[in-house]
């Protein structure tokens, strides 16, 4: 969403767009380092549970972008996310390896790529068809009076809508434009608060269910 947002939205270039995704990276290179420490003393439990968390309160910031929001923001909700990606999935991943046997190692590694793969696959499903179908239904006025091609290209997504509105031009072009980018930021806000419900359900099961220490069974 993040991608389109910026480029589409926000006016980004396409590597003024990709520099903006740094926070992530870096946050997750801090707190990776920085879980494997304090998962030592405590135990993955807190430190998980913690992460998930705060991946849910980085989404939840993300809901509040609009089409005149600064980077400002999105920077605060990106180091969140990285933040908390990189402080659950150290001992989260290390807490499933220990929990089996040595000869069984490949398995375990195997069956953890294969949850994230699929989760990722989910995710990017119902998250996308949750904007998708919203930004559909919040254009259907704003497109009736184009022509049907136009209309549907505007519909299938904000880029389509950009396009149309430059070629359109004038006030009927700027007012498709508004349009757009209201019903894009609408759509992304609602699917992100869904994600960040999925995160936070994520760290109740973390804080119930994974051992609080190393040896636990």
């Amino acid at each position: 969403f993040l991608t389109q947002y910026l480029q589409s939205v926000l006016g980004y270039g396409p590597i003024t767009a990709g520099a903006a995704f740094i926070p992530v990276s870096v946050g997750m290179v801090v707190a990776s380092q920085v879980s494997a420490r304090l998962t030592v003393r405590v135990g993955p439990r807190p430190i998980v549970a913690g992460g998930l968390a705060l991946v849910g309160g980085g989404l939840a910031l993300l809901s509040l972008a609009e089409a005149d929001t600064g980077y400002g923001l999105i920077a605060g909700a990106l180091i969140a996310l990285g933040f908390g990606m990189g402080m659950a999935m150290t001992p989260a991943t290390e807490s499933l390896m220990s929990a089996l046997p040595k000869e069984h190692a490949s398995v375990g590694s195997a069956m953890n790529d294969a949850v994230r793969m699929v989760g990722g696959a989910l995710g990017v499903a119902v998250l996308g068809s949750l904007l998708s179908t919203g930004y559909r239904g919040d254009m259907e006025t704003a497109v009736s009076g184009l022509p049907a091609e136009a209309g549907e290209a505007a519909s299938e997504g904000v880029g389509g809508a950009v396009a149309v509105a430059v070629k359109v031009g004038g006030q009927a072009g700027d007012s498709l434009l508004v349009a757009a980018h209201e019903a894009f930021t609408s759509s992304m806000s609602t699917a992100v608060l869904v994600a960040a419900g999925a995160a936070l359900v994520g760290s109740l099961l973390a804080a119930v269910l994974l051992p609080s220490k190393k040896n636990d069974p």
